[in-house]
């Protein structure tokens, strides 16, 4: 039987805050780009804190997100625990790639709450899509051009 949490959802928007302030504090100080000053940091951390929670989409962004990001960090756990029993060292089966798999993995899922989440609004701020492709074939033909030779220039140029 599932544990039944709905009665946490009135407490929602400052899970939300604390998860914020604390993802943010963690980051500035840790990767020291406002310099050392604590407060600073604080103060920074306090502000985007309260962004998130002011403004509904974004909130519900955070909401969603979280329970997959966690999903996915449990599966990585278990799966550096599989590898850790079945093989004597680690760093042969599990390099650079994993962490690249996870943050693309991060990426999709954001993208894809994103999208649902503000989804409806997108689609009114950019318009009827059939509409834009057929109005402007020579605008998508030179962007996909430029992406084509983007992907081939960066293959060529990879070591």
């Amino acid at each position: 039987m599932a544990l039944e949490l709905t009665g946490l959802n009135p407490f929602a928007p400052l899970f939300v805050f604390l998860l914020v302030f604390v993802v943010m504090y963690a980051l500035l100080a840790k990767l020291k780009l406002l310099g050392e000053q604590k407060y600073i940091h604080l103060l920074i951390s306090f502000i985007i804190a309260i962004i998130f929670v002011a403004f509904t989409s974004t909130r519900e962004i955070v909401i969603k997100a979280t329970p997959w990001a966690a999903v996915l960090l449990v599966l990585v756990f278990f799966i550096m625990i599989l590898v850790g029993f079945t093989q004597k060292k680690m760093d042969d089966v599990i390099g650079p790639w994993l962490g690249w798999v996870v943050i693309i993995l991060l990426v999709l899922i954001f993208l894809i709450i994103f999208m649902k989440v503000l989804g409806y609004n997108i689609l009114n701020f950019l318009g009827d899509f059939n509409n834009i492709v057929q109005d402007y074939p020579k605008i998508f033909g030179a962007l996909a051009i430029l992406v084509v030779a983007a992907l081939a220039s960066w293959v060529i140029t990879r070591k």
